[in-house]
Order: structure tokens, then sequence, then C-alpha cells
């Protein structure tokens, strides 16, 4: 593994705390392979077996869900630095249950799980365990985020929250969010010609500002000064 990937795969959370050395021992005992992927390309495919974590070294990825009539439902967009199927892997479910797709071009690296039992008396083991185990639960939290998201009662309302949400982590009420029209559609569960009407309308009320993907957020309860 060259310098330039190894610098990358620590500012992942699954080796943080964790030296050179032990990071790079890790990625090795777990067959880390790096693959380079074009946007819309599938990285791994729903009822693939769920014994692999992936970590973006680039770009971003996404975690999609699509139901028997084709029904797309985007239940995550993971970033550089970030992690995939790491929930699926340490579950009991033997086959994943959602596609990971590349968002953008994009380079991740797979990591077979299933040989980390065997690496208990490694030095790097106990944090490594210990950071997936972090991973997870952030993951959780990222999980009911969304539910809390979609469970609103209409469409305007869920565009709300997640701009609302978007420009928290923003810090500032003018953010530019990850996703495209598309994409964020998906993310909401919403019909994307019905979510491009309540944008409009939400522009026309004053509530919100839109120049492609970076909105300003004028009237909400997101704890921002509206004129920041």
């Amino acid at each position: 593994m060259d310098e330039k990937t190894l610098a990358l795969v620590q500012k992942n959370k699954l080796f943080g705390n964790m030296s050179e050395e032990n990071a790079e021992l890790c990625v090795k005992s777990l067959s880390g392979r790096t693959i380079a992927a074009k946007s819309g390309e599938i990285i791994m495919s729903e009822g693939e077996p769920a014994d692999r974590i992936g970590i973006v070294l680039s770009g971003s990825v996404q975690v999609v869900r699509e139901d028997y009539y084709g029904n797309r439902d985007l239940a995550a967009l993971i970033r550089q630095g970030g992690s995939f199927a790491e929930v699926f892997a340490c579950s009991a479910v033997k086959t994943l249950p959602v596609t990971i797709e590349a968002a953008g071009d994009c380079t991740v690296m797979l990591l077979d799980y299933g040989k980390l039992s065997s690496l208990s008396s490694y030095p790097f083991y106990p944090q490594f365990v210990n950071n997936l185990l972090t991973v997870v639960s952030d993951n959780a939290l990222m999980l009911n985020r969304k539910v809390e998201i979609i469970s609103k009662r209409n469409t305007k309302e869920k565009i709300m929250a997640y701009l609302s949400h978007e420009a928290k982590r923003a810090g500032r009420n003018t953010f530019t969010v990850p996703l495209d029209r598309r994409s964020m559609a998906d993310y909401l569960g919403v019909e994307r010609s019905a979510m491009s009407a309540k944008l409009s309308e939400l522009v026309k009320e004053g509530r919100i500002k839109v120049d492609k993907n970076t909105f300003t957020v004028l009237k909400c309860h997101c704890g921002l000064d509206k004129n920041q």
C-alpha cells in the first residue's frame, strides 16, 4: 500500500487512534483491496454475501434499496472518509439487503470482515473492534435521523427537515447539498416531480432560496441566524 492510500485509510474512523504500522497491518490482514468506480457503477450488489466492509477513499457512494416494483430508496450517501456495509457484516444477515453504487467517480477499499475473528492476537485488533462499534453506533444515529425526516407529514415538511439538518451540519444557512434532485427525491421517499413543485412553492413563500444544489434556508427552526 502506497503512502497516499495509507494516509487516506487513516482518515477513516475505523482506523482512528491507530499507528501507520498497525493500520497497514490491519488492511493487509483483512485482504484490503482498492477499486476505482465510475459514476453509477455497482460496487456491491443486493444478494451478495454480507462479509465485506468498504471505506471511501475518494468521491462518494450511495446505499440504495429497491423494491419489487423498481422504486428506489436512497438509504444513505457516504462521503470520503466514511465506511459502508459494516452494519450488515456485523449482523446475522447472510446477504446484503442493499446495493452500493458510486455516486460519482470514486475510489473505495474493501476489507474481508470474515477474517477479523481469527486476528484477535494482532496488535491492531482491540482498537479496530472499538472503532467498528463506534462506527456502527454512528450509523444507527444517522438512520434514526433519516427516519425523523421521512416521517414528516408531507413533502414540504420532509424537504424542510432535510434542509434544516444540512444547515445544522454546515453551520450556516447557505450550504450545498451532496445530492442531485433524483437522489434527493429518493432519499426523501417522494416523487421527483412532486418534490420539484414543492421546492418552487417554498421559494415563492420566501422560506428558501435555491441555486442548483446550493440552498439558503430563510425560515426554519434550525437554530441558525437567517442572516448567516
